[in-house]
């Protein structure tokens, strides 16, 4: 009937070639996909599309095997990228969505929890050393660090007002922006702020961010994010981002006003009264899209903002 079927080799305009089986014209079954580009896509294929369980060589060498659901990476795979990091678990629309085990090079290790390429949700999280940190936010107020057999090191902060205390530690994080030193960052959210502390559990500098109930630090790209949940009601929906340059200076709060300072001090913002409802995470993927899930909010979906 004049359609191509069984095996065969074709070339394309773009340059790809294509040797394995076809059906109806179209690749199915077996084969292999070289672009011009280099990428190499070895394993199945359904009517044309890149479907089913396959291995994936990249341009810069990094190699992917799993599972394909219309040429992208979908189901269970793992990764091993050039640089020495690999991740290996679930796959949606070609990110880290589900659950997940993390390398990175310089020896973070976490197991948990993913959406949209980044950590998300529940997990562990090992630092180069194998130490781990838990906050106590909605306890007693400290911050407890173990090593890497669960065993104790120390704990610091607590409930209070002096300066290496807390008012619900409501999230913490490693910074390693600066290179030569890395840093703990945790929020203090019922006093508006977030306080950097070393690896040792000592005090270095409070950031003040009066009228914004912060959760958890994230860090993207040398920018520090954290969801406002609330502003100044509780009892109604309120709240709003706050995006930080590495000086700590609050440059964007998108769902909330201007960001102003008189004197070197940051002035209470006011909310838009409609972006949010409550929003109490932040996590922004590869594309630099930020996907906020909000509490209390009448059981909505997480909101995504779409880079411009």
């Amino acid at each position: 009937n004049g359609k191509i079927l069984g095996s065969g080799k074709a070339k394309y305009a773009n340059g790809s070639i294509y040797i394995g089986k076809f059906k109806d014209a179209k690749q199915h079954g077996k084969g292999v996909l070289t672009t011009l580009l280099g990428t190499k896509y070895s394993g199945d294929w359904l009517y044309g599309k890149q479907t089913g369980n396959a291995e994936i060589i990249y341009k810069d060498k990094s190699v992917y095997s799993g599972n394909v659901l219309d040429g992208k990476r979908y189901g269970i795979g793992e990764i091993k990228y050039t640089n020495g990091t690999s991740y290996k678990g679930e796959w949606i629309n070609g990110q880290f969505s589900g659950n997940g085990h993390l390398k990175k090079i310089n020896g973070e290790n976490y197991k948990g929890n993913f959406l949209n390429g980044e950590r998300h949700g529940s997990g562990e999280i090992n630092y180069p050393n194998g130490d781990f940190y838990v906050a106590d936010g909605y306890g007693l107020d400290y911050i407890i660090q173990y090593d890497f057999n669960g065993r104790y090191i120390r704990h610091f902060g607590g409930r209070g007002q002096d300066k290496n205390q807390f008012n619900c530690c409501h999230g913490i994080t490693v910074d390693y922006r600066n290179s030569n030193k890395k840093t703990l960052l945790i929020t203090s959210r019922s006093n508006n702020e977030f306080k950097r502390f070393s690896m040792n559990g000592e005090w270095i500098e409070t950031i003040k961010m009066p009228g914004c109930y912060i959760c958890r630090p994230v860090i993207k790209d040398g920018f520090l994010f954290f969801a406002v949940i609330v502003t100044k009601d509780w009892g109604k929906y309120d709240g709003m981002l706050a995006i930080l340059d590495q000086n700590n200076k609050i440059i964007s709060m998108p769902g909330g006003s201007e960001p102003i300072y008189e004197n070197g001090v940051f002035q209470k913002p006011v909310y838009d009264n409609s972006s949010f409802k409550n929003p109490h995470d932040v996590c922004i993927d590869s594309d630099w899209n930020i996907y906020v899930p909000q509490w209390n909010s009448g059981k909505t979906f997480p909101v995504k903002l779409k880079r411009v």
